[in-house]
């Protein structure tokens, strides 16, 4: 919930134009300042975190467990 609010704060500063103190909202929020900042960057929302576009170890025994019918 309150990373909800944090993003919503960082978007009404953009709303008005205003680059925020990331110091100050992160003290306020329980965050690191580089996250804060890493939200501003990410124009609304979560940053990507790059984990998605690896390959997993499942990756290459998908297609046998489906054949068993498990997934």
């Amino acid at each position: 919930m309150a990373e909800r609010n944090l993003i919503g704060e960082l978007d009404m500063y953009r709303e008005a134009g205003i680059k925020p103190n990331f110091s100050d909202i992160a003290k306020r929020y329980g965050k690191d300042r580089h996250t804060v900042a890493s939200y501003w960057r990410a124009e609304g929302g979560r940053p990507h975190d790059g984990r998605g576009d690896r390959a997993g170890s499942f990756d290459a025994h998908i297609e046998e467990v489906a054949a068993d019918g498990l997934i």
